[in-house]
């Protein structure tokens, strides 16, 4: 790996080691003639060069735009993305492709040989090299609410920005009956191998309670057809970002799974990760948060604010990460993402209504705010 970094970034001696992060690709630190870097190695069966690539013309765009995202370099050849295999004798080459479109196939054709402990396994993926950014990392249950407030702050300025990006996807969710009926199915799947593990038993009472919890819902596939979908950063959390000592946001990272959707489902996903503590609900740094959010998007309006609970509970019900992943293409789960199988809550069913109501509030003193030209924190 050494010797790929020295022939297709012109860093020489460099010195590798693993960083703790990623719950699905590998990250590691890179220190080479006095400077430091983060070398990300992908996992094939999970993205494509060709997505990434774009995430990193994205990142570019926003960086250019004056918000705080990484610098990613080019390899000498001008491209973002150095494929691993580039490296590699022929024969190897040749048997990665032949293991192409099976989905096993990146597995199967790994050479013990070309792999070395704590650096990326020669042969698989695809690297992208950025600059590393000194910052520190606030912990999920304990996030300030100025580091919650400003991280609203970014995540509306990244929407602002992203919003004009162009080719858009449209956006749909799952119509409830397909919902129900491919819940139903993967329960079935899940209940074969229940005694096998706690983590199975788990998942198949999440997967129960998703059952019972949408029979009561109403469908709003429909509903979020009328919210226009943009171009969002797909996994906005506190891990993703870094913070200063004064709690400004240093940097916003990982946009592998940059994706089209309304806003307000971003808005709620972060919102739900970053300050949800299980059955106790949302902490305070989650209404900073919002206000945060809320102060920064000029056009958000009460009409679409009050879609955003109901539409984040539908999302979420009717989805499966990872729990479908582990049923339906076992091959390429992950058992890092065992800890993400956790019990059901019935929180946002009981709280919902009164976090919206919280929500309104809040964004109507910050439309006040506004026109007396008052800012928080």
């Amino acid at each position: 790996m050494k010797n790929l970094l020295a022939k297709h970034y012109g860093l020489l001696n460099a010195d590798i080691s693993r960083l703790p992060l990623g719950a699905v690709n590998r990250n590691f630190l890179v220190h080479a003639e006095g400077q430091a870097y983060v070398l990300k190695q992908y996992a094939t069966a999970s993205y494509t060069p060709e997505h990434i690539a774009h995430t990193c013309d994205v990142q570019f765009q926003l960086r250019e735009a004056g918000l705080p995202v990484p610098e990613i370099l080019r390899n000498k050849a001008g491209e973002w993305i150095t494929p691993i295999e580039a490296e590699l004798p022929v024969s190897q080459t040749m048997r990665n492709r032949a293991g192409e479109g099976n989905a096993t196939g990146v597995e199967a054709v790994r050479s013990p040989s070309h792999e070395t402990e704590g650096s990326p396994s020669a042969g698989t993926g695809f690297l992208v090299l950025s600059r590393f950014v000194s910052g520190e990392h606030q912990l999920r249950g304990s996030i300030s609410e100025k580091a919650a407030y400003n991280s609203g702050v970014l995540l509306a300025r990244l929407h602002e920005q992203m919003s004009a990006m162009p080719n858009a996807k449209p956006f749909a969710m799952k119509p409830l009956q397909d919902a129900l009926r491919d819940t139903e199915s993967l329960l079935h799947r899940a209940e074969q191998v229940r005694r096998r593990s706690a983590v199975d038993e788990t998942a198949c009472a999440v997967l129960r309670y998703k059952l019972q919890a949408m029979k009561q819902l109403e469908d709003l596939s429909a509903v979020s057809e009328k919210l226009p979908a943009q171009w969002v950063h797909g996994d906005y959390h506190e891990v993703n970002l870094l913070f200063t000592p004064e709690q400004e946001v240093a940097a916003v990272f990982d946009f592998d799974n940059l994706r089209c959707m309304p806003r307000g489902l971003e808005f709620m996903r972060s919102l739900s990760l970053m300050f949800s503590s299980g059955p106790r609900g949302l902490e305070e740094g989650a209404y900073a948060f919002f206000e945060g959010y809320a102060r920064y998007t000029n056009d958000l309006t009460e009409a679409e604010l009050a879609l955003y609970v109901p539409l984040r509970r539908y999302y979420a019900l009717t989805r499966h990460w990872p729990i479908q992943q582990r049923y339906e293409t076992p091959d390429l789960y992950d058992e890092r993402w065992d800890k993400f199988i956790t019990p059901p809550s019935d929180w946002w069913e009981v709280h919902g209504k009164t976090v919206t109501e919280r929500l309104l509030h809040i964004w109507a003193r910050c439309q006040r705010k506004t026109l007396d030209g008052e800012t928080s924190f």
